[in-house]
């Protein structure tokens, strides 16, 4: 499906149905970080964005942030392909996955792929 690592080597998860390689973390805030995977029935990359719960409050606040970012359609904003919730023992965590393009490789249109550009080794 476009990548040549094996998606036993490197971790990944499920939402929606839907099987994601993680690549690389892309970058990280108070609360919520934001990883690079590739769509494995698809081959085409996404942002995943992790936020993480730490009790009901912010269980609310992060769906609703999911929620809301699936009303949006506009060409300047990336849309939701996939959301879900997971359960982490006593916190939780929400899931949201962005297509970055319609393309295979949005990074880099020039020839190489994103993995050999922002992928260490």
């Amino acid at each position: 499906m476009g990548h040549a690592l094996c998606a036993c080597a490197r971790g990944s998860l499920s939402i929606e149905g839907q099987r994601y390689l993680l690549l690389q973390r892309l970058g990280e805030g108070g609360f919520s970080y934001v990883d690079l995977v590739e769509g494995l029935q698809d081959g085409r990359f996404y942002a995943l964005k992790r936020i993480l719960c730490h009790d009901k409050e912010d269980y609310q606040e992060a769906l609703h942030e999911v929620e809301m970012h699936g009303l949006f359609e506009h060409p300047n904003i990336l849309r939701l392909e996939a959301h879900c919730m997971v359960e982490k023992g006593p916190k939780h965590e929400a899931l949201a996955a962005v297509a970055l393009s319609q393309e295979r490789d949005p990074v880099e249109r020039g020839g190489s792929s994103a993995r050999q550009r922002h992928l260490p080794g």
